[in-house]
């Protein structure tokens, strides 16, 4: 899907690393890992690690105001995930990859006016590979059927039910939020996926401090989840996973974020998938 405006790109690429003119652009930089050790490189360095430190202890991202094109960024993602890879932690893996997707689904949001709907259709298009079309309010967007079955994994609410959607010559209508929920799923699968595939990456020496101190705040995060006692009822939860589940009950909206943290929260005090 083209875009209609040529400033689309220049304006959004460093907030969206996975685009592949930012990819293409990354390459031709010609950066290895030990160029990073360079003293000229320390902020760079400094981004990624913040990154993913803020990702592993489920620090949401901030709502970002101003896009504006910052080439720190643009290293930094790549940088980033190659020191999740260094760690080699299923739950440094989840919880970058959420936080990443929530990250890009505030940014989508900040595109003012109509053109939010182009910019969301070009993610899904060309960065996920979905087959969409724009449509009318309420529906303003129809998604292929197998690309909605794929990217509505793991979505409970009867709402997203194949059953309770209006399906069209092989498309499915859905509304402006639900895209944007099934937007931030396919980004999380893919960086997870790139994340696998990436296997574990070696530790250089200029990175060593930096790794080892995000190795123990996994220890530590881990210790305490694994100290929390188990089948605690609903009225023992925090007030925070209390207000989670309550919104939840009631069927109102709960971003993706909300739903990773309230899956992961009861899934390890003991609760079976199907509770």
């Amino acid at each position: 899907m083209a875009v209609s405006d040529p400033y689309f790109l220049e304006s959004l690429m460093s907030q969206f690393p996975f685009l592949r003119q930012v990819r293409e652009y990354v390459r031709s930089l010609g950066f290895q890992i030990g160029d990073f050790a360079d003293p000229s490189m320390s902020r760079i360095v400094e981004a990624a690690v913040r990154r993913v430190e803020r990702a592993i202890q489920g620090v949401r991202p901030s709502t970002i105001r101003n896009i504006q094109p910052n080439e720190d960024e643009i290293t930094s993602y790549p940088l980033a995930m190659a020191i999740v890879a260094m760690l080699a932690s299923p739950l440094a893996i989840r919880r970058f990859a959420a936080s990443e997707a929530e990250r890009y689904g505030s940014l989508l949001q900040t595109v003012g006016g109509d053109r939010i709907r182009e910019v969301m259709a070009y993610m899904a298009s060309e960065v996920l590979g979905m087959k969409v079309e724009l449509g009318r309010p309420p529906y303003e967007f129809r998604l292929s059927f197998d690309d909605y079955l794929k990217y509505s994994i793991g979505l409970n609410e009867p709402r997203w039910k194949l059953v309770n959607r209006v399906l069209t010559g092989g498309y499915v209508y859905v509304t402006r939020p639900e895209m944007m929920t099934l937007i931030k799923n396919g980004l999380e699968a893919m960086i997870t996926k790139r994340l696998e595939e990436m296997g574990r990456v070696d530790v250089p020496d200029f990175l060593a401090p930096q790794v080892e101190r995000l190795r123990k705040i996994l220890e530590q995060m881990q210790w305490r989840r694994a100290s929390i006692p188990a089948k605690l009822g609903p009225d023992a939860w925090p007030p925070c996973m209390q207000s989670l589940r309550n919104r939840l009950l009631a069927g109102e909206p709960v971003s993706h974020f909300g739903n990773f943290a309230a899956a992961a929260f009861m899934l390890r005090i003991g609760m079976s998938v199907e509770e």
